[in-house]
């Protein structure tokens, strides 16, 4: 499977008002953060998008937020942790326990074409995995200066919506977990960034070593200024919790949930790909109304992993695979698979340009096959994060 196969990641929304913070010590704020990093567009070995489109005009850069201190592990069972920390410079407007730091865009008054995450170590930038006693849990880009498109800023819905409500806005655009898997765009469409939106993480950072550790969220951004003519596209976050803290408890053995979104808006869907955790096997959304699959996602596992579905998918439409992805190493060119130990690694995307409209019904279909190995039957999550050029 190729790489254009890793599409983009869409992991989860953590628990922010169940908990919100860290074990331990709180993130620091010297050093590294928001620092920045100029590139042209063909520094970073392997393709990038629309190169042959935009030619000189792509540009990359590297932001590096933290550094983060995460604790060390107590035990085996308990690993060090900043749980969910939200962060905001200047600090958030309604939330107390919010972590001030800044938390720099790439560029101003232009388009996002690709987006590649790692967690490093903030001191060697040293890629940090499993096969090193970390883990990057999961990170949510906010936007505080939108709303999100599937929980609109309000009181009375979920957590999601109250942070909006608290917050000014909560447009979850992008997001990765351990898998780091990248966000790329079809040729001609890019996520708009104005030189006015305000960024903000929600991270969650594990740390299986005993001695603290300095950690960085490094990604690396390509995009090009909006005197290039390129279409917008509109995050949309679809979420089997959604609205919520994003887990859900499955049982033992095979389960497909679902989950229906009524559409808001109406556009063509141009890339989305989706996040389970171990022993997760596919997560696919259609749009029931018009009857037609718009993307099947597969999780991706190392070939022997202990960790991927203990039992097949039902098999019963393409909806419902029976096998996941089985990665090599070449699946994964930024970050070598065998760090993952293992572990979930990737999830296949989806460049679909199936039209949405206003009133749709949008399915998800998510398929686990929970074992003795893995992430267990609590706290499991299926999300997709879409991306729409609205019409």
């Amino acid at each position: 499977m190729t790489r254009a196969r890793l599409l983009m990641c869409a992991l989860i929304v953590p628990a922010l008002l169940l908990g919100a913070g860290q074990a331990g010590a709180e993130p620091t704020s010297a050093g590294t953060a928001g620092a920045v990093t100029e590139r042209d567009g063909g520094d970073r070995n392997g393709a990038i998008a629309g190169r042959g489109e935009y030619g000189h005009r792509a540009q990359t850069t590297v932001v590096r937020y933290g550094p983060f201190t995460v604790p060390g592990a107590m035990s085996a069972d308990h690993p060090g942790m900043i749980s969910n920390a939200i962060i905001r410079e200047g600090g958030c407007r309604g939330l107390g326990f919010c972590r001030d730091m800044p938390v720099e865009k790439p560029c101003e008054d232009c388009y996002i074409t690709e987006i590649v995450p790692n967690l490093v170590d903030a001191t060697t930038g040293e890629t940090i995995n499993y096969d090193n006693g970390g883990m990057l849990h999961h990170v949510v880009n906010v936007n505080w200066s939108r709303p999100d498109a599937t929980c609109a800023p309000g009181a009375g819905g979920g957590i999601i919506n109250l942070l909006g409500a608290l917050e000014g806005g909560n447009d979850r655009f992008f997001a990765t977990g351990n898998e780091r898997t990248l966000f790329e765009t079809p040729q001609g469409y890019g996520l708009p960034v104005r030189a006015d939106d305000d960024w903000g993480l929600i991270i969650d950072l594990m740390n299986m070593t005993t001695s603290p550790r300095d950690m960085a969220l490094e990604y690396t951004f390509t995009w090009v200024p909006d005197t290039v003519p390129v279409k917008p596209l509109t995050p949309v976050w679809l979420d089997i919790d959604n609205c919520g803290d994003s887990e859900v408890d499955l049982p033992h053995g095979y389960s497909d949930t679902e989950w229906d979104w009524t559409s808001t808006i109406s556009g063509k869907v141009m890339a989305l790909a989706g996040h389970v955790h171990d022993n997760g096997l596919s997560i696919a959304a259609e749009n029931v109304t018009s009857g037609k699959e718009i993307c099947t996602s597969l999780a991706g596992y190392p070939e022997g992993s202990m960790f991927g579905p203990a039992v097949p998918g039902s098999g019963s439409d393409p909806l419902h695979p029976t096998d996941w992805w089985h990665m090599t190493a070449g699946d994964h060119p930024d970050v070598d698979l065998e760090s993952y130990q293992g572990h979930v690694a990737g999830a296949t995307g989806c460049m679909p340009r199936e039209w949405i409209r206003e009133g749709d019904t949008i399915r998800l279909h998510t398929q686990y096959g929970v074992g003795d190995h893995g992430h267990g039957h609590g706290g499991q999550m299926g999300i997709m994060v879409a991306y729409v050029h609205e019409r």
